[in-house]
């Protein structure tokens, strides 16, 4: 049982992270191991706070156990008819966590808990049934133990801490695994040591539940990149339709201007044979009348296809400026996912400009963008993930224009 506290501050990632489980009787022996594991690079946690009625000690404890790699519990006849004890040892066990028994002096009569039946005890006494035991080889025995399978052991801490958090947070899903993680964390898993205690099944949930939402989010991505595919080919085909329309008209005006033309020349051919004046005179009202009658229905046609080319046209900004929303909508969205979920900011904040509106750009499209408001808080929330003073170098670096304000960058 764990008696008093000492924090030990943040884990470092290097190094293997040992939870000491001992009884109050027994605090002289865990200094003093506590101090030998220090001096070998490990990160000790040795609890040292008193446990009072009102204090939620479970807690506390369970999560200690739960960021430790090892559990080295002194075993001792103390420890061995601790109530504190016996829960912690079962607390360890049920997180699929390492215990290593080490006894600081003879058990007597005392019975250990049953979890420890099957392990192997380290003596730090002399002991005549382990020829050889005692204090220096009982540390070096340790030390050999701690140092065994330390990768794997790390990360059935690490993946446990995720898992762990993310069901006591209601198993959202941007605290799932992602990528290349999913991979790893399935590699890890069935690469288990012989030795090693096996994975929780919270573990096998966390790493399923990662699974499932990346293949769910990667379906997802796929048909918002078929949508927008969709859009632009149609987009495509509609202006491409328009502007056969348009060729139709005009060479049909053409044609219609050639008949006119040909009538005039029958017409005057015709009051030349005539010879008189007169028929000549009205063949000319006549012809000049059919020439109207002509240019006005001419006019009309052409003003109907005027009409028709400047509804393709309208069409075929309407449809164009529906794929580039979605565009940046889909910029938007994935530049949050890389600063939220992926924790890349510099990819989030490129992704973010690419699917703002940019009024300097040479790109009419990128100059004549509609502003979609996601994308400036996509933009904001990386830069304040990865410091605005780095972000502007960056977007110097890379030749882009940092948003003054709202109304500047749109």
């Amino acid at each position: 049982m764990a008696d008093e506290s000492r924090d030990t501050g943040s884990r470092s990632a290097h190094k293997l992270n040992v939870f000491i489980s001992y009884s109050r009787d027994d605090h002289y022996f865990a200094d003093q191991l506590d101090a030998a594991l220090i001096l070998h690079n490990f990160e000790v946690a040795l609890d040292r706070q008193g446990i009072s009625g009102g204090e939620d000690w479970q807690s506390r404890l369970g999560s200690l156990i739960r960021d430790a790699d090892t559990i080295v519990f002194v075993l001792s006849p103390s420890s061995a008819s601790s109530d504190t004890c016996r829960w912690e040892v079962k607390q360890a066990v049920s997180l699929g966590k390492r215990i290593i028994p080490a006894l600081c002096r003879p058990l007597e009569d005392a019975v250990p808990p049953p979890e420890l039946s099957e392990l192997n005890y380290i003596f730090f006494y002399d002991e005549a049934r382990s020829p050889g035991s005692g204090w220096g080889t009982g540390q070096a025995k340790l030390v050999a133990a701690l140092n065994t399978d330390l990768d794997w052991l790390r990360e059935h801490t690490r993946l446990l801490q995720r898992a762990s958090e993310w069901q006591s947070g209601g198993r959202p899903s941007n605290r799932l695994l992602s990528g290349d993680d999913i991979a790893a964390a399935k590699t890890w898993a069935a690469r288990r040591p012989k030795d090693a205690p096996e994975p929780t099944a919270l573990h096998f949930d966390f790493i399923r539940a990662s699974e499932d939402f990346e293949g769910e989010r990667q379906s997802e991505e796929r048909r918002r990149l078929e949508e927008r595919e969709r859009l632009v080919h149609e987009a495509e085909r509609a202006t491409a339709e328009r502007a056969a329309a348009q060729k139709r008209e005009t060479a049909a005006a053409r044609r219609v201007v050639q008949r006119t033309l040909i009538g005039g020349l029958a017409v005057l051919v015709f009051a030349l044979l005539a010879g008189t004046f007169g028929v000549f005179a009205w063949l000319q009202r006549g012809a000049a009348e059919m020439r109207k009658v002509q240019a006005d229905a001419e006019a009309t046609r052409a003003e109907s296809a005027a009409r028709d080319a400047a509804a393709a046209r309208e069409q075929a900004v309407t449809t164009r400026n529906a794929a580039v929303l979605a565009q940046s909508q889909y910029l938007a969205d994935l530049s949050l996912r890389e600063t939220e979920e992926r924790n890349n900011p510099v990819n989030g904040f490129l992704l973010a400009l690419e699917a703002l509106p940019d009024k300097d750009s040479d790109d009419p499209l990128q100059r004549d963008k509609r502003f979609w408001p996601p994308a400036e808080m996509s933009l904001e929330l990386a830069r304040r993930r990865y410091g605005s003073g780095r972000l502007s170098a960056l977007a110097t670096t890379n030749c882009l224009r940092w948003p003054q304000t709202a109304a500047t960058s749109h």
